[in-house]
């Protein structure tokens, strides 16, 4: 039910579920190593490892940051081609 207040109605509460959405962080577009690890349930060093083995690519510099493109390694993960201008090693 809507209140009116000085000619002004006011939309109805949120629903518990629609507050919950509306205090979910934002999904990560491009993640330091241990966002990366903790994604794919391993460990940062693991990962790292397999950045300097070729099986993921080097991070992308954000200024002084090293990060990696979240969208990229699911295509890697699933396999789906690469453009392969990312330095990656099939």
């Amino acid at each position: 039910m809507r209140s009116v207040r000085n000619g002004e109605t006011n939309p109805p509460p949120l629903r518990r579920q629609q507050a919950n959405e509306v205090k979910q962080k934002p999904e990560v577009l491009f993640g330091k190593a241990r966002t990366v690890a903790a994604a794919l349930e391993m460990s940062e060093r693991q990962f790292l490892d397999l950045v300097e083995a070729g099986i993921f690519p080097a991070p992308l510099k954000i200024g002084d940051l090293d990060r990696w493109d979240m969208e990229e390694i699911c295509r890697i993960i699933r396999g789906e081609p690469d453009d392969g201008l990312n330095g990656i090693v099939w």
